[in-house]
């Protein structure tokens, strides 16, 4: 989405004088990291791997613990990473793509020789995916989703927002600002007026 540029926009103030401009909603005060989208957890999700996993948990397992007790043991993550078929789950692999486009534009270009091969097979050896490796190196976004789905299946929608809730970093970072009051008053009070400069 194109930001609109300031000199676009009108100027409003609220009751204790913050600035507030039209033309693309409201700027947060305070801005959080949600990290990066990755290709291997859009896959899990849009394959249903996560879903149909959260359903087979459901069937052979009659209960679970509370949402605020409940999280997802080694013994939960090693048979999720089992139940998935590597054959099947078929997920874009960043680094593969751009290593084959990058051989093909130096093959194309003339800079292919034996020494330059030689270094593209060296790096396609380093950058080739594993499945089993891949899912422990995402583990944390992993479990947020599996936790939400195998929750749902037992305390509905309400367990599904509650425990979405325990990893929020938006929740997280307000309930920080929150616990500290000068950040809050900070946050809140209006801005410095620029110093006058005195006429001579």
């Amino acid at each position: 989405m194109a930001r609109t540029p300031d000199s676009l926009t009108n100027v409003y103030k609220t009751r204790i004088g913050r600035e507030v401009r039209d033309g693309g909603g409201l700027k947060p005060d305070v801005e959080v990291d949600w990290g990066q989208a990755n290709r291997l957890i859009y896959n899990l999700v849009r394959d249903n791997w996560i879903f149909d996993y959260a359903n087979r948990y459901y069937a052979q397992h009659p209960s679970l613990p509370p949402v605020g007790e409940f999280v997802i043991t080694d013994s939960i993550f090693n048979d999720f990473k089992n139940f998935i078929d590597a054959d099947k789950l078929k997920y874009d692999k960043v680094c593969e793509e751009m290593l084959k486009s990058l051989r093909e534009a130096a093959q194309l270009e003339g800079y292919m020789n034996d020494s330059v091969s030689a270094e593209f097979d060296n790096l396609q050896k380093m950058l080739t995916h594993n499945l089993q490796s891949d899912l422990d190196l995402k583990r944390p976004e992993i479990e947020e989703y599996l936790g939400d789905e195998i929750v749902s299946r037992y305390y509905y929608e309400p367990g599904r927002v509650q425990q979405s809730l325990k990893t929020d970093k938006g929740l997280k970072r307000a309930i920080e600002i929150l616990d500290d009051p000068a950040e809050y008053r900070k946050l809140l009070s209006a801005p410095a007026a620029p110093e006058k400069t005195a006429k001579k």
